[in-house]
């Protein structure tokens, strides 16, 4: 470096492009994107496409929600306990575009789109059609899929005939003696496959077409080949949008 600023500031550094940009701060790269936290409101965090260095482009931004926030610290990962555990807003990105901003439990217990459900935790998905449309404050209404009629939390401009994604997490997938109580969102499946992680076991259920994973406490043995009922609450199934 050379404390003349008249005089060149580097050695063997060559600028291949320029782009003003209000506020700067923390700049992390990374898969071709770089990701600005600006020092000063209301400038959020602006995200660039970098693919091509010589021409820089900005392709997205973050705002902020107040006047006395910054957002110079701003972190990128692919982790995702980092993400959830770190963080008081997330925003996933899918190809440079944001698809979901919200706190983390939002995006795990309500995610919006198939991509941000596949990415943040694991997840099952049924496909179908919706024939009841949502009824009540829960908005639970009727899906039938491939295996069954499955009632879930419909999202908001979805009508009979509509084709959706419904997801529902491992580990709101409920283990029951039969389906002779009754109830809703009861399927029969076989045991395919399973691993122990210590606190729980993480077991792949066949049902007619769909394989779940279903996560339950240690202490509960299945074995290979095993018939088992299964209990989805309507309240942990959400559709999405196809």
């Amino acid at each position: 470096m050379n404390g003349d600023a008249t005089g060149p500031v580097a050695k063997n550094v060559r600028r291949i492009a320029h782009m003003d940009i209000p506020g700067g701060g923390q700049i992390v790269a990374a898969g071709g994107y770089a990701y600005i936290g600006h020092m000063a409101p209301p400038h959020g965090t602006s995200i660039l496409d970098v693919s091509d260095p010589q021409h820089p482009r900005v392709i997205a931004s973050i705002a902020l929600h107040d006047d006395r926030s910054h957002s110079h610290k701003v972190r990128v990962t692919g982790d995702q306990l980092e993400a959830l555990t770190m963080s008081d807003l997330v925003a996933v990105m899918d190809r440079g575009r944001i698809v979901q901003e919200a706190p983390p439990a939002e995006i795990y217990r309500a995610p919006k789109e198939k991509f941000v459900a596949n990415f943040i935790g694991l997840a099952n998905f049924f496909e179908g059609e919706v024939k009841q449309t949502a009824a009540g404050d829960a908005g639970i209404g009727a899906v039938e899929t491939t295996d069954g009629m499955l009632n879930c939390v419909l999202p908001d401009g979805v009508g009979i005939g509509d084709r959706v994604i419904v997801v529902v997490r491992p580990e709101d997938i409920h283990l029951r003696a039969d389906a002779a109580g009754g109830g809703e969102n009861l399927f029969e499946g076989e045991v395919k496959a399973a691993l122990f992680t210590g606190a729980s076991m993480e077991y792949q259920i066949a049902l007619k077409e769909v394989v779940l994973r279903v996560k339950l406490h240690s202490d509960t043995p299945l074995g290979k080949g095993e018939r088992v009922c299964l209990e989805l609450p309507a309240g942990s199934c959400r559709a999405l949008s196809s």
